[in-house]
């Protein structure tokens, strides 16, 4: 079969940056299935220097020109807001071009994410147009929904309720949108060798107690607040809060939102490591004896949930959105976002007090996570192609 993949042109691909899109399609590209891929990347420098581990795999990246590309986007959303017009970014009208020159020599398109690029490609294009959707960027409420929609072949959702929001566009049950569950590599977070004072020094967190661990952005939109006032008042000291992560990616600086937290959590066991390398993610959750996702927001596949449960770390967790597909009562505990503060304080002092349901909560966060390995993830995504081209 030869594939055209068009990544969602955020983070290049191969994922040098990282992003969690970017690494989910790098897995299923190092394992090709001996298919014919291109691969359509936005640029980085740090793409030359990259070890490829790819077979079958051709890839071609779309430079960036600032000062075109500033007034492309300005014309775009002047056009969206007064006109309801999409336009395009800059990135996906190269793509587009890209396209043309090949005059539809290929058997199928994966489009990575970005649902408005639909249209502007099935105009272009008579070969099957595939969607794989990381967010819930197609709903009832999205911009141009119908034409998105109907635009792609088939549709691949990281989870059921990103399927059924996708579903809902039309209100059918049509054969068109699958669920396809995200997955990681298991074994980086069940063997973590590196010493654990390397990581209590480096990120200064103190020894002999009940760690408690928080990963992701730090922002209102995913409970942090809600998670420290929580922790506030069980007013214990032989618990320890850890924050793992800024503002947004990649960053440690902290702005008024994580300021205002820190002003909350002077004199308590809190810790703020900022950003962290994704090469450290691993052995700070080794530390934790409890993980908490309190999102306000819907979910749609969390890895942090997956990683959480492989490192064998017991997590609550809202009623958010795929959230409750990922952790079930075995190896953790779903609590609502209704009175979020005090349904953390609860659910919290509940398993610390109880330390024999911690084991079997990690025991079973552990067996959950095979449901989520990297390898069943690349080989159903290689299975619906299939199924798709047929």
């Amino acid at each position: 079969m030869k594939l055209l993949i068009i990544s969602a042109g955020v983070h290049p691909v191969p994922p040098v940056n990282g992003g969690a899109v970017e690494n989910l399609i790098d897995f299923y590209l190092k394992d090709s299935k001996n298919n014919n891929i291109e691969v359509l990347s936005i640029y980085d420098d740090k793409v030359e220097n990259y070890e490829y581990k790819y077979d079958n795999c051709k890839f071609h990246f779309i430079r960036k020109n600032p000062i075109f590309d500033f007034f492309t986007l300005y014309f775009e959303k002047i056009l969206r807001r007064l006109f309801g017009i999409y336009y395009g970014t800059p990135y996906i009208r190269k793509v587009c071009s890209y396209i043309k020159k090949k005059e539809n020599n290929y058997d199928m398109i994966v489009v990575e994410n970005m649902p408005q690029y639909g249209p502007m490609i099935k105009k272009i294009s008579n070969s099957k147009l595939v969607l794989h959707l990381h967010n819930d960027y197609l709903n009832i409420d999205s911009f141009k929904n119908k034409e998105n929609y109907s635009s792609f072949d088939k549709i691949l959702c990281v989870s059921d309720f990103i399927s059924n929001r996708v579903r809902a566009v039309y209100n059918t049950n049509d054969n068109k949108v699958y669920t396809l569950y995200n997955g990681i590599d298991l074994k980086r977070f069940y063997n973590n060798s590196k010493s654990n004072d390397d990581i209590f020094t480096k990120y200064k967190i103190k020894k002999s107690k009940f760690n408690i661990i928080y990963s992701g952005r730090v922002c209102p939109e995913k409970g942090v607040e809600n998670l420290i006032d929580a922790f506030n008042m069980l007013n214990d000291s032989t618990l320890q809060l850890i924050i793992l992560g800024g503002y947004n990616y990649g960053t440690s600086k902290d702005n008024e939102f994580i300021t205002n937290l820190k002003k909350k959590s002077l004199g308590r066991n809190v810790v703020f490591t900022g950003y962290v390398n994704y090469d450290d993610i691993n052995y700070l959750y080794a530390i934790a004896d409890l993980g908490v996702i309190p999102s306000i927001v819907n979910e749609a596949c969390p890895l942090t949930a997956i990683e959480m449960m492989a490192s064998g770390i017991p997590v609550i967790c809202t009623n958010s959105g795929g959230l409750p597909e990922l952790i079930d009562d075995g190896c953790g505990i779903i609590v609502d976002r209704t009175n979020l503060t005090q349904n953390l304080t609860r659910t919290i002092k509940k398993i610390y007090d109880n330390k024999d349901s911690l084991k079997n909560y990690s025991q079973n966060a552990k067996l959950r996570s095979q449901n989520f390995s990297r390898e069943l993830y690349v080989t159903n995504f290689w299975k619906y192609l299939e199924k798709f081209n047929k």
